[in-house]
């Protein structure tokens, strides 16, 4: 739990400087899922809503979120997530945070930003290796300043 809190601390540090000027953002349905994610809705999951929740509540209720809930294929690893998505959006406007970036047995979790200055949207993944069931849970959210 100590990777959770690290990362929302991180999260709550580096959304206010949200310039919302520059380039249109992007909906969460212009970033590819991780091939073979199965969406899941809200309550289907504690866990996926816990984290979802702690995702939510670290951010300004200024900011436009999108939170998707999945869950994965039971031997994927999170070096596979980790690595597809920074496959996925090189060469897009998207420049990884450092920050954000954290990896344990518990949780890991990777952030990239975009915009004018990098400063527009900043896009989140979490991983938990296990849901409960063996499978496990992705988080993929993507947090824009703006109505």
């Amino acid at each position: 739990m100590h990777s959770l809190i690290r990362f929302a601390l991180v999260v709550l540090a580096l959304l206010p400087l949200l310039a919302g000027c520059g380039d249109r953002p992007v909906t969460l349905t212009a970033i590819p899922a991780f091939p073979e994610a199965v969406e899941f809705a809200p309550g289907a999951s504690a866990t996926a809503d816990g984290l979802a929740g702690s995702l939510q509540g670290a951010v300004s209720a200024d900011l436009r979120s999108d939170i998707r809930r999945y869950r994965l294929p039971a031997a994927t690893a999170w070096a596979e997530v980790e690595r597809f998505y920074r496959e996925a959006l090189e060469g897009a406007d998207w420049k990884a945070v450092p920050e954000l970036y954290t990896a344990s047995s518990a949780f890991s979790s990777a952030g990239w930003l975009r915009g004018a200055d990098a400063r527009e949207q900043v896009l989140l993944i979490g991983y938990a290796p296990d849901l409960g069931d063996g499978a496990p849970l992705l988080i993929v959210a993507l947090f824009s300043e703006g109505a």
